[in-house]
């Protein structure tokens, strides 16, 4: 007959350690509730799909200017577009729009003014940062 000799430290490893076992768990995800009515993001407007669309394409054209500089060069883009292109594009954001609007329709108020006093928290929480922030570089100089 054979006899096994666990020491203490092994017979501490044997057992599955609490934190390991529930990691998996997540303490914030339990806390946030989902809806089912997620709020729909506002379309883009013409201008910014062609922004979007021709950024890269600046981007690689001109790379040692700064962001600025090729965003104005982008803008004069926009100005040389014709007017019956915008016109397209517009029409395709006013199609975009009233979808935009119908979904919204079918989300829930209290959703919208959840989501609202949640973003206007979280800008004062910025703003008292950065206001911080302020106040201990001018303290430490």
């Amino acid at each position: 007959m054979m006899t096994f000799h666990i020491s203490t430290m092994q017979g501490c490893r044997l057992i599955p350690c609490l934190s390991s076992s529930l990691r998996h768990f997540s303490i914030s995800s339990a806390l946030t509730v989902k809806s089912p009515t997620e709020i729909p993001k506002k379309p883009n407007t013409p201008w910014v799909n062609f922004y979007v669309k021709n950024l890269p394409t600046f981007k690689k054209s001109y790379p040692d200017l700064p962001t600025t500089e090729v965003m104005r060069k982008v803008s004069h883009e926009w100005a040389k577009v014709p007017e019956q292109d915008k016109s397209k594009l517009k029409t395709l954001f006013q199609k975009e729009k009233e979808t935009y609007a119908a979904k919204m329709a079918k989300v829930p108020k209290e959703l919208i003014e959840n989501a609202k006093s949640l973003k206007k928290t979280k800008r004062i929480e910025k703003q008292n940062a950065q206001e911080k922030k302020k106040l201990k570089d001018l303290l430490a100089s």
